[in-house]
């Protein structure tokens, strides 16, 4: 017997025994990936079954939040018809909604969209008191339903009215059947349970006695542990929904999982058997036919090694004709790398400065573009460091830092500041990364740079470009500075020039009045007379001037303080048509109020008269003589009320209107010298009816008339 059928026999045995061992290990590793796969597939699906179910309830939850909003147009209004309609069309956009029904505040029912159980009460329900208290309420456990005969999971929440009040509660009726369809879908072939926080089994894929019963699941991962697989997860939030806490036990039998298993070994094993020996028996034939196309592979190999990208001639078996066609096409692929590698290098070369050094720093290769920068040639620059470039611009602690990152084998980038063969700085944009060999020893470095010069200069300007802002900036502020200061002097003067005005005015009126009496003036003569009269217009007016401003400046500095008292809207109006009767009577203009305005107001009496008395004095000015009509009224809108003066005057343009209520502006200068005015009578008015903690605004066409509006609460009370 041959020595070579000896070897050939022993190390036939050898490779069947070892191929058996080998694939019984290999299956046993794969029987254990198997069971984790199982375990993490199993987690997985048990973790995004209860992702469904929190959107499902979810997509409730917040249709409940959308339907029970206090400014919702429809829940809010009266129409039960379109309530109907809004409530059939939740029903009709998704297969879990079984019916929505509306109880009134005592808790019957009023709505129903299937019309059964009308007049049923809940006011002993927890989800009627949870949701009439304000609140979105959802079942923890599946609730039977006598109206609908099934179990329900059931939603509720506040009905309001358009007054945001709570009128009533809704409650939506949802079907168990997509959760059960979930369970049913994703474990055909596990038993599965979903536990309340309770510990009540709610829903169940395979023993529906046991619904709404108790369950230990943790006393149940013990007593199966053995047969079945036992995996569980607890439900969590989802957005707005705040999640039941529900728990899912599912169970996997371990036999009939791995019964599968257990043939495909056997199979894997015989087939592995047959294939050994095959290749045992056909090895030997095919190892000349398959050594001589190896040996050329191996030549060929050689070739491509050296730089000639030769084509590998086909021959010998099917599967050397393939390996050749594949070494074929794996040539062609170096030969496209190595020429997209040349392509790369030469983009990199036109558009960087490139060196390479060896670890110790010292210049081994720089293509044209670092040349043409540092100004020095490939002959001066191999062999040196880039310390010849060095501007002395860095501290020896940058080069430090920069140098112990790349000698740690990690890649350092930065922006350097070189000195070229002139004299000349320049800016560069620095790579440097390590090269190691297989041993992880560092070999060399290469260094890839870009000029950002320009860069650098733009950056400087636009520095001070920023400074300047600032400095731009300091000066306004000193300036705005002055600016109060000179406002503030402003104000105080004016408080003095007012005090000291009003001074000797109360003399002058008082003399004024006396010389007005008939029994004092009988005496004099008629332009005497007339010279009184012209005198007491002037004081009067200087006088209500000096009150202008002294009102503008306590308001401006929140000095001004308010007495509120209750009175009747009719009685303050009727008082002011008394008050105007001589004057309107004198120009001839119609002043109307209306007269039905019958309820009380909580206000300041005194400055709410000072209002109106600014605004139809204004109005008298500006409506034509003898055809002028003046509006006077107000309406109520529950807790406050609009005042209005409106006249049919010469009317304001909108480009004038944003500034009517600016300090000292005038309309038209040719009426404040026919009329008089300080430009403050608008600013008082708007400042006293915000104070007030009302708002005022105008509405006005131009030749047609304005109307001032201003609405105050009526109850008023001091901030």
């Amino acid at each position: 017997m041959k020595l070579s059928f000896i070897l050939f026999i022993v190390l036939s045995g050898i490779t069947i025994l070892t191929t058996i061992l080998l694939g019984a290990f290999v299956f046993e590793i794969f029987f254990n990936i198997l069971e984790d796969n199982l375990k993490t597939s199993t987690e997985d699906l048990i973790n995004s079954s209860l992702d469904a179910i929190s959107h499902s309830m979810f997509e409730r939850y917040n249709d409940m939040l959308i339907l029970t909003n206090d400014e919702h147009p429809i829940m809010t209004s009266d129409n039960i018809i379109n309530k109907l309609i809004l409530l059939h069309t939740f029903e009709q956009s998704s297969k879990s909604y079984l019916a929505f029904s509306i109880y009134d505040n005592d808790g019957k029912k009023i709505l129903d969209t299937r019309n059964v159980g009308i007049n049923n009460t809940a006011s002993s329900e927890e989800f009627f008191n949870t949701a009439i208290k304000g609140e979105i309420y959802f079942d923890k456990i599946p609730t039977y339903s006598t109206d609908l005969n099934q179990n329900t999971i059931r939603f509720s929440g506040p009905v309001y009215d358009q007054d945001k009040n709570i009128v009533g509660v809704l409650v939506a009726n949802t079907s168990t059947l997509p959760i059960n369809d979930i369970l049913n879908r994703h474990f055909q072939k596990s038993q599965t349970e979903i536990i309340s926080k309770d510990g009540i089994i709610i829903f169940s894929n395979y023993d529906k006695a046991s619904l709404f019963t108790p369950s230990d699941y943790q006393i149940q991962k013990k007593q199966y542990s053995d047969n079945f697989f036992i995996f569980s997860g607890i439900q969590k939030g989802y957005l707005d929904y705040p999640s039941s806490e529900w728990v899912m036990l599912v169970k996997t039998s371990k036999d009939y999982l791995w019964r599968d298993m257990v043939n495909h070994q056997i199979t894997f094993t015989l087939i592995s058997t047959i294939i050994v020996v095959g290749i045992i028996v056909v090895s030997v034939w095919l190892s000349q036919i398959i050594s001589r196309p190896l040996l050329n592979l191996k030549n060929t190999a050689m070739q491509i090694q050296n730089g000639n990208y030769v084509e590998i001639k086909k021959e010998g078996t099917d599967e050397t004709k393939e390996l050749a066609s594949a070494f074929n096409v794996m040539s062609k692929s170096i030969k496209n790398y190595n020429k997209n590698l040349e392509d790369l290098h030469t983009v990199v070369d036109v558009a960087a400065e490139v060196s390479i050094t060896d670890s110790d720093g010292k210049i081994l290769h720089v293509n044209d573009k670092f040349c043409e920068t540092s100004k020095y040639t490939h002959s001066e620059l191999i062999g040196q460091n880039h310390r010849i470039l060095k501007s002395e611009f860095h501290p020896p602690e940058f080069f430090k830092n920069m140098w112990d990152t790349i000698t740690r084998g990690e890649i350092w980038s930065g922006e350097i500041k070189n000195k070229n063969k002139n004299g000349e700085y320049y800016w560069l944009k620095t790579v440097i990364m390590p090269f190691k060999d297989i041993s992880g020893n560092i070999y060399q470095y290469m260094s890839i740079r870009t000029n950002i010069t320009e860069q650098k200069r733009a950056q400087e300007q636009l520095n001070k470009a920023l400074l300047n802002i600032k400095i731009s900036e300091l000066t306004i502020k000193e300036q705005l500075n002055e600016i109060k200061k000179i406002d503030k002097q402003k104000d105080e003067f004016s408080s003095m020039v007012s005090h000291e005005l009003k001074s000797p005015l109360l003399p002058i009126l008082g003399y004024c009045e006396l010389l007005s009496d008939p029994e004092s003036n009988k005496n004099l003569t008629e332009d005497q007379k007339e010279a009184i009269s012209e005198i007491t217009n002037s004081a009067e007016q200087l006088n209500k001037i000096t009150h202008d401003v002294l009102d503008a400046q306590k308001l401006e500095m929140n000095r001004l303080s308010l007495n509120f008292t209750s009175f009747d809207v009719h009685i303050l109006l009727d008082d002011l048509l008394k008050s105007y009767a001589l004057i309107i009577s004198e120009k001839n203009i119609t002043l109307e109020i209306k007269d039905d305005l019958h309820y009380m107001i909580n206000s300041d009496r005194i400055r709410l008269r000072q209002v109106f008395d600014n605004l139809i004095r204004n109005a008298i000015d500006f409506v034509p003589r003898n055809a002028g009509r003046i509006h006077i009224g107000a309406i109520d809108k529950n807790d406050h009320v609009v005042f209005y003066v409106k006249d049919n005057g010469i009317g304001i343009s909108q480009e004038k209107q944003k500034e009517l209520f600016r300090k000292f502006y005038q309309i038209d200068a040719s009426y404040t010298r026919l009329h008089g005015g300080t430009g403050l009578g608008l600013v008082i008015c708007k400042s006293l009816i915000e104070i007030m903690g009302g708002t005022i605004w105008v509405e006005s066409t131009p030749d047609t008339g304005t109307t001032f509006y201003f609405m105050l609460s009526k109850n008023q009370r001091k901030s």
